[in-house]
């Protein structure tokens, strides 16, 4: 993943929600308040909540965000629920955070 761009959804609110690999700084150099706690269960209910707001029966937005966090096309998961629980655990681990922009 680059470290440079970032990944853009609505959530349920239409907010725009940014998913980067690296963390914001604010202008004092303290981190930024991240959009949700990162947690696997708190992020999973969140990534559900913003994959009922963008009305995708396919999951093609939560596809292209999980090939943004991982770049392996041939490995994708079959499933939504696999598809949420690959990127709940990068932002539980901290290897991709999420902010309200």
């Amino acid at each position: 993943m680059s470290l440079d761009d970032s990944f853009y959804l609505r959530n349920e609110l239409n907010q725009t929600v940014v998913f980067t690999a690296t963390p914001r700084l604010d202008e004092s150099g303290a981190p930024e308040s991240e959009a949700f706690l990162p947690h696997a269960t708190y992020a999973r209910e969140a990534l559900r909540a913003i994959l009922d707001a963008q009305q995708d029966p396919f999951a093609n937005l939560l596809t292209e965000l999980w090939l943004y966090v991982y770049q392996k096309p041939w490995a994708v998961p079959d499933t939504v629920d696999k598809l949420i629980v690959d990127i709940a655990d990068k932002i539980e681990y901290r290897e991709l955070f999420v902010y309200l922009d």
